[in-house]
């Protein structure tokens, strides 16, 4: 094994199996491809903001005592509304407001796994994101969570719920993206074969010329026997001996 390699080295290294590497490269991206293709299910997305407003009396003044302070009311209930919405009971009943839009939903389940709720920046609003594996569940998600959320936010305190964004119909998967996972794919597979050429490389021990064995074996290289034959050459002469019986004969030159 090697104990040093130069930075030099393992560009040549590289340069000498680059076949090897691009057909590494291109396997591996095509792997990338198939699966993606055919192995990975497609994903739909739809998303919808809610907002969380303070809740105002009959005679238009707000609940509380100003409006500033009702800003920093609701601001201040935003996790909790995340909370009361992201609970098991909220998913319950998303689940059961999807088989009132849709019987055909009876069989389908909805959990925190299909839907990521965030607060937009420093702000009071909510943005719902619901992804399956089917464009219009996706889309009849967020509609089922809107009305769910209408109905659980106010029992958190003098707060409700108002869609200030409607979600769309997705036309188009969100996921799996082909050219992303195929520029993965081409770049493990450009660096996983370079690092195995590499290693292979560093633990072959064959000596490759006089220089290498002076430096490996700490000792002064006087002079060194080149190879007169070709391999062409080596090739047509030991067929000559084989065919000639000889053994002995050697080829005038």
């Amino acid at each position: 094994m090697k104990d040093e390699i130069t930075l030099k080295g393992l560009f040549e290294i590289i340069k000498s199996k680059i076949l090897i590497i691009i057909s590494a490269t291109v396997l591996v991206t095509t792997a990338a491809a198939v699966i993606t293709k055919f192995y990975i299910s497609p994903e739909y997305t739809s998303s919808i903001k809610l907002c969380v407003v303070g809740d105002f009396d009959t005679e238009g003044g707000s609940s509380v005592s100003n409006e500033n302070s009702t800003i920093n009311y609701v601001k201040n209930l935003i996790e909790t509304c995340i909370e009361t919405l992201n609970a098991q009971d909220a998913y319950v009943q998303i689940n059961s407001n999807l088989r009132e839009l849709n019987a055909s939903y009876e069989n389908t389940s909805i959990d925190s796994s299909n839907i990521r709720i965030e607060q937009v920046g420093n702000s009071n609003v909510l943005r719902v994101t619901a992804t399956t594996e089917n464009a219009q569940l996706s889309y009849d998600t967020c509609q089922a969570f809107e009305t769910m959320a209408k109905e659980r936010v106010p029992i958190i305190g003098e707060v409700q719920i108002e869609k200030i964004d409607s979600p769309v119909l997705a036309t188009a998967p969100s996921s799996p993206n082909m050219l992303k996972n195929c520029i993965l794919g081409a770049l493990i597979g450009f660096v996983v074969s370079c690092g195995i050429v590499i290693l292979i490389e560093m633990l072959d021990n064959t000596v490759k010329d006089g220089a290498e064995t002076a430096r490996q074996l700490d000792i002064l290289l006087l002079c060194e026997i080149p190879d007169f034959y070709s391999a062409t050459e080596r090739e047509s002469y030991y067929e000559y001996k084989l065919n000639s019986g000889t053994g002995g004969k050697k080829r005038g030159r």
